[in-house]
């Protein structure tokens, strides 16, 4: 059997939840110039399953009962007590589970097989039952206390049993792999242009749409209707961006885009622009202008957009500014803030049926 360790979810904590604060918090302007903020509770609910994929591959690990009900020294009276960092991980876990969260996205999105493990074993009906009823060990007597504690300790056995599976492995190796596909495609993409220009100014941008509103998402045929919307919109967007019929278009070199669908936010897509760094100084026009071209094309003139190379420098590393190609070190923070930025999001969970999500075009090499 295949050491699970080997499949641990590459997830660096500090780029994600970067990224997350982002595209959740960051301020964008609809077709009026009014400021808008992107959807927050996503960004919970994201942070919520990074928490239940950190702690099922922690507890995958783990050993002995995390959970059992002991005697308080002074008062006498009984409680259920943690006995480590993951019984505590797992309350806090239960504490924010949301399974009306859970069926709306998993009507669009395939969840990492960690997050699988923990929401099938929350589904099974014991722990449901008790989940439930909203105790937590709160207010329960002795017998509730010990059933209780019985419960948890299932649960944990089960994740224990299920992450071990050779069924299990293959699926998450398997699930990784289109991160790892991206990734590379991302950086020989970047490794071209960089064999090809002295220098490099890139231009990150976020395009998406206001008027978003739940409601929309409440099934998957709206969910869909936006999608197919937003890929329409995004491939005439792109096809007036290549005719460089505006001014500070003509030394555009290439760029390359993601896309991300969310049950609340919609679909919004990331960008990448690439220019001729013997050309291009300030990208702020340009970056005016690209945000004119995407209103002009997008649904209804909902489009909204975002020049992320504006953002505060905590944030400035993932693909923005300018580059040399002999400046090994920055080429390497590209490498790897960027492109984690861009495909981290797959690591936890990726969109049913959708086609293609990420895009690379090369105009001049």
């Amino acid at each position: 059997m295949i050491a699970s360790k080997k499949h641990t979810l590459p997830l660096d904590k500090f780029v994600f939840d970067r990224a997350l604060t982002e595209w959740s918090f960051a301020l964008s302007k609809d077709g009026n110039g009014n400021a808008r903020i992107f959807n927050t509770n996503e960004r919970l609910f994201f942070l919520s399953l990074i928490d239940q994929v950190r702690a099922m591959t922690e507890i995958g690990e783990s050993r002995g009962k995390l959970f059992v009900v002991t005697k308080r020294k002074w008062l006498g009276s009984k409680v259920l007590t943690q006995k480590n960092s993951h019984s505590s991980n797992l309350m806090r876990i239960l504490d924010s589970f949301s399974y009306y969260e859970i069926q709306q996205y998993c009507k669009v999105f395939k969840f990492n097989p960690y997050a699988n493990v923990f929401i099938i074993g929350m589904l099974r009906k014991r722990i449901r039952q008790q989940f439930d009823a909203g105790a937590h060990g709160r207010h329960m007597d002795e017998a509730q206390l010990y059933q209780y504690a019985d419960v948890l300790n299932t649960l944990v056995d089960y994740i224990r049993v299920q992450t071990k599976t050779p069924k299990f492995l293959n699926a998450h190796k398997n699930f990784l792999r289109r991160t790892t596909e991206n990734q590379k495609s991302i950086r020989t993409f970047f490794d071209n242009l960089f064999s090809a220009e002295q220098s490099i100014h890139l231009l990150r941008m976020d395009f998406a749409y206001t008027k978003i509103n739940s409601h929309w998402f409440e099934n998957g045929e709206a969910l869909d209707l936006s999608f197919t919307y937003a890929k329409k919109d995004f491939a005439m967007f792109t096809r007036n961006l290549k005719k460089k019929k505006y001014r500070y278009l003509d030394h555009l070199i290439g760029y390359l885009w993601k896309l991300e669908i969310g049950v609340l936010k919609g679909a919004q897509y990331h960008v990448v622009f690439c220019f001729d760094g013997n050309h291009v100084k300030d990208v702020s026009p340009i970056a005016d202008e690209i945000a004119d071209l995407w209103h002009q094309f997008s649904h209804g003139y909902l489009g909204i957009s975002m020049n992320c190379n504006l953002l505060s420098s905590s944030l400035k590393g993932a693909g923005a500014g300018f580059i040399d190609a002999s400046d090994l070190d920055k080429r390497e923070k590209l490498y790897n803030l960027a492109i984690p930025y861009l495909t981290e999001m797959e690591t936890l969970l990726q969109p049913k049926n959708m086609g293609r999500t990420l895009g690379m075009s090369a105009l001049k090499l």
